[in-house]
C-alpha cells in the first residue's frame, strides 16, 4: 500500500509489515532527513522501550501520539531512524 501523497509505502509479508517513510515530509519529521524504517510492535511501547534501553538503544524522545496510535523512535547502530508503532484498532482503519 502506498500513501496518496507518495511519501510512504507499506510492504506486507507473512511475518509482518515493513513501512518506509520520507521523513522530510512526515508530519512528525522533526527535522529528520532521508528515509526511516517503521515496524509495528506486538507489545506495549513502554515494555519495548525498557528492553531497548537495557540493550543500549536509547529512544529519541518519548512515546508520541499519532493519528493511528502511538510511536517510538530509536536510532539504529548505522544511524538509521527506526520508528516502532503501536496501532490503535479504533484509530487505524
Amino acid at each position: 500500500m502506498q500513501a496518496r501523497t507518495g511519501h510512504w509505502i507499506e510492504l506486507t509479508a507473512s511475518g509482518g509489515e515493513l513501512a518506509l517513510h520520507d521523513t522530510t515530509t512526515a508530519a512528525d519529521g522533526q527535522g529528520r532527513e532521508g528515509m526511516l524504517v517503521s515496524f509495528t510492535a506486538e507489545e506495549p511501547l513502554e515494555t519495548l522501550e525498557r528492553r531497548l534501553r537495557a540493550a543500549g538503544f536509547h529512544p529519541q524522545g518519548t512515546v508520541v501520539d499519532q493519528e493511528w496510535g502511538r510511536s517510538l523512535f530509536v536510532r539504529a547502530p548505522d544511524g538509521t531512524i527506526v520508528q516502532i508503532d503501536e496501532q490503535d484498532p479504533e484509530l487505524c482503519t
